[in-house]
């Protein structure tokens, strides 16, 4: 299961990252255009709320990744 592992990091890292730059462009622009219209607005919002899913899919990979050690340990041990 070590595949689960290293999808666990890469799909928690990855959108964190992503996530921080998208924020910091964001606020960049924000200061440097006050009349920003709001379709871009809309899809700066859009990516970032798909970054979030994607950091909590990755959270969803670790519970499973947890729970399936948790069940093969006791399985092993009957």
């Amino acid at each position: 299961m070590r595949w689960l592992n290293w999808l666990h990091v890469l799909l928690s890292i990855i959108p964190l990252w992503l996530l921080t730059v998208a924020l910091l462009t964001d606020a960049r622009n924000f200061a440097s255009t006050a009349n920003k219209s709001f379709e871009a607005m809309q899809q700066s919002q859009n990516a970032m709320a798909a970054i979030v899913l994607l950091f909590l899919l990755a959270q969803l990979f670790f519970l499973t990744h947890i729970l399936m050690g948790i069940f093969r340990k006791k399985k092993n041990q009957l």
